[in-house]
């Protein structure tokens, strides 16, 4: 597979970046060491030269005092000359020694600026580190999508297929929450959202395609379109009611506020009309002459309040 090729394969960038990072830290690690020897020298060096110094104060001594007896005595000469050899020697070692300690202690300077320095570079061999690992995975994943593309292949026509019966199935199709989570997400470019129970990737599918629906066969459309009739047939069903018989019809609306005054309104003018025709008709009765009639409507019932006309009193009639 294209992965483990990807893999094997470091980018230059990267096997320098790993070089200069080992070369960095084995210097550290040297620096490190070569500081410890030098501190413990410098320890050992100061018993050392104490102990030089002492040698040396004691031979000087020694040489002055067989000086100065072998001036007074030729014979003394030859022990002088060895003593003065010795407080000599004593002394060049104990030079050599406050030299060594010296050395020792810039290299142990020199060491420690050295591992500043180094431990200075390593943020940027870090970045550096960094950078060159994101090119090298990116390199990977690029192997790992055309891996992934390849081994979907068969898989495609799989999930369009049962696309395409899930579009015609009716009652909520054949499997259409399962299609929407059926989803491989390519692990180059994709995003990830940490959420509070569970991560989601997003994007770009690899088991999706801008294809059009394959064409079912004549025999699954057959039996998919006499489920449709069928299921239509049945959702248009409904349950039989026998007519119900018709109430008489009564008046069972409420009266509004508006309505109710112009009622009371109506029924206040009809009962003044009625007091006036009262009092009309007693006031007719009281000034009444033998000249009036009653009627009521042509054709018609006589009326309850019979209409009475006052003719006024008699007219004379004119013998002449």
């Amino acid at each position: 597979m294209k992965i483990f090729d990807a893999a094997k394969d470091l980018p230059d960038e990267l096997r320098t970046v790993l070089d200069d990072i080992t070369d960095a830290l084995d210097a550290r690690a040297n620096a490190d060491r070569a500081a410890g020897a030098n501190r413990d020298a410098i320890s050992a060096g100061h018993d050392r030269i104490a102990e030089l110094e002492a040698t040396s104060k004691a031979l000087d001594a020694q040489a002055v005092k067989v000086e100065a007896s072998a001036a007074a005595n030729a014979s003394l000469r030859a022990e002088a000359t060895k003593a003065a050899k010795a407080a000599d020697k004593a002394a060049s070692e104990l030079d050599d020694a406050r030299r060594a300690h010296e050395r020792r202690v810039a290299a142990v300077e020199h060491l420690n600026a050295e591992a500043r320095s180094i431990d200075e570079s390593i943020p940027e061999l870090k970045k550096r580190l960094q950078t060159a690992m994101g090119n090298y995975r990116k390199q990977i994943l690029a192997a790992v999508n055309e891996d992934l593309i390849k081994a979907c292949a068969p898989l495609v026509p799989v999930i369009r297929a049962i696309a395409a019966v899930d579009a015609v199935m009716p009652n909520g199709g054949l499997a259409h929450d399962w299609l929407d989570c059926a989803k491989l997400i390519s692990p180059v470019g994709y995003r990830s959202d940490h959420l509070q129970h569970h991560v989601r990737v997003s994007g770009t599918d690899l088991l999706a395609t801008s294809d059009p629906l394959p064409e079912l066969p004549t025999g699954a459309v057959i039996a998919v379109q006499e489920i449709v009739a069928v299921s239509t047939a049945l959702r248009q069903h409904r349950a039989f009611q026998p007519p119900t018989p018709q109430a008489p019809h009564t008046e069972t609306r409420q009266r509004g506020a508006r309505e109710q005054q112009r009622y009371d309104e109506a029924a206040e003018r009809i009962r003044q009309s009625e007091e006036e025709f009262d009092r009309r008709q007693e006031r007719s009765k009281e000034h009444k002459t033998g000249n009036s009639w009653s009627f009521g409507e042509p054709g018609g019932a006589r009326s309850a309040r019979p209409a009475e006309i006052n003719m006024g009193p008699p007219i004379p009639l004119n013998d002449s």
